[in-house]
C-alpha cells in the first residue's frame, strides 16, 4: 500500500495477515500496542477524497489479497 490522503491504521494479525482501515480519525492506538477485539481503535473519518464519512478495510497476506 502507497501512502495517501486518508489515514489508516494498519493491524499486523499474529498469523502475518495485515488489515487495513482507511479514513479514519481520532485514532486512539500507538504503533505496536497490542489490540484485542472489540477494542475502539478510532472513529470514522472524512478525510481523503471523500465527502461523507466511510470506512475502507483491506486485508492481505504477504502479497495474496484477502
Amino acid at each position: 500500500m502507497t501512502p495517501g490522503r486518508a489515514s489508516s491504521i494498519t493491524f499486523k494479525m499474529s498469523d502475518g495477515t495485515k488489515v487495513l482501515i482507511a479514513h479514519v480519525a481520532n485514532i486512539t492506538v500507538s504503533i505496536g500496542e497490542l489490540v484485542k477485539s472489540g477494542s475502539v481503535v478510532a472513529t470514522i473519518g472524512n478525510n481523503g477524497y471523500c465527502r461523507n464519512l466511510h470506512l475502507h478495510i483491506g486485508a492481505w497476506n504477504e502479497k495474496q489479497p484477502l
